[in-house]
């Protein structure tokens, strides 16, 4: 995944921070195919980029950053093509943020549907 964040300003003064490259490598297993309920463990990578996709200047936060580590998962269908999932990021390696714990929240669709309900 690749996020780029709109710039901001603090007391009138322009704020930019870099964009973020994520990237996961997941094991998942589906446990109730009717209801798409499951769980996945995932290896996953976030690293601050020391640049923008718009060609500003990075002028907040730190200019780059890194960690990797776990996370686990649990994956639930709320209709046929809305899939939301719940887990928590626990850093391993990297600089900055390591051994912080990351809660995520998640809903995707799909345009097509993932559930035989």
């Amino acid at each position: 995944y690749y996020s780029y964040q709109i710039p901001s300003s603090k007391d009138g003064a322009a704020e930019r921070y870099g964009d973020i490259f994520q990237y996961r490598l997941a094991f998942e297993h589906v446990l109730n195919d009717k209801r798409g309920f499951g769980y996945a463990i995932e290896l996953i990578g976030v690293d601050g980029m020391p640049f923008r996709i718009d060609r500003a200047s990075v002028t907040a936060g730190q200019k780059t950053f890194g960690v990797v580590g776990g996370q686990p998962t649990i994956e639930y269908n709320l209709t046929h093509r809305i899939v939301s999932s719940v887990g928590v990021l626990f850093t391993a390696a990297g600089n900055h943020d390591i051994a912080g714990a990351f809660p995520n929240f998640s809903l995707y669709y799909y345009f097509g549907k993932v559930t035989p309900r």
